[in-house]
């Protein structure tokens, strides 16, 4: 999440980065909850198709 915002801020890219940081400026409690929570699920799916793909691609991962 930092690397994200860091990098839309600096560079001036919208995105979750920038509203992220205005909705913690104006302390408004529920953006602030939904942004981290949309991260979260972006990151767990992230992971759970990485595992996927490397599980169909590498012969060694199997269930025994």
């Amino acid at each position: 999440m930092s690397a994200s915002l860091l990098v839309e801020i600096v560079f001036g890219w919208p995105g979750i980065g920038p509203l992220f940081l205005e909705a913690i400026l104006a302390r408004d409690l529920f953006v602030v909850v939904d942004t981290v929570l949309l991260s979260s699920v972006f990151l767990v799916a992230g992971n759970l198709l990485a595992d996927a793909l490397l599980f169909a691609a590498d012969p060694r991962i199997r269930v025994k």
